[in-house]
């Protein structure tokens, strides 16, 4: 072997890569590597955040969306029960037929409504109670005193005797 050559120190070379390892550890150490790590891990809280935010609009609109709808309903049901109620208000005999009137609860014409004054007069309080439900009346009071108020929210307002 020629005395000029000199063969590598693989000794040497396999303690430099353990010092460049050790240095490339620590290079998260510094601030501009950490701070970076800390932007994305605020971008990803800020991302989250608006994440939550669109889900509460979604869950608020929805919430809005069904009170207007029921807006909607009560008003179109109130503008039909007007009318209904006019109509009613010229029954003066019990045997003569009573409009139906429309349900708050239900926006559609209320089911089993009295066909007559004479009908409605005999009702049970049970189902008194049901009807002015119904029509958002009052249930409290004596089986009397509903028969009244569901015949004055029908529009009856006097009958021959």
């Amino acid at each position: 072997m020629d005395s000029s050559i000199i063969p590598p120190d693989f000794d040497a070379i396999a303690d430099s890569y353990g010092v460049l390892a050790e240095q490339f550890q620590r290079v998260g150490n510094l601030p501009a590597i950490d701070s970076g790590q800390n932007v994305i891990e605020e971008v990803r809280r800020l991302g989250a955040q608006v994440q939550e935010g669109r889900r509460e609009q979604r869950e608020m609109l929805g919430r809005i969306e069904t009170a207007l709808q029921g807006l909607s309903r009560d008003s179109t049901v109130s503008n039909r029960n007007v009318v209904l109620r006019s109509e009613n208000s010229v029954v003066s005999h019990v045997d003569t037929p009573l409009r139906a009137l429309w349900s708050y609860e239900t926006g559609s014409v209320i089911r089993r409504f009295p066909r007559t004054v004479g009908v409605l007069r005999q009702l049970p309080e049970t189902a008194l109670d049901r009807l002015l439900a119904e029509l958002r009346c009052d249930i409290e009071g004596t089986v009397d005193e509903k028969r009244r108020r569901l015949m004055l929210a029908c529009g009856v307002v006097s009958q021959a005797v």
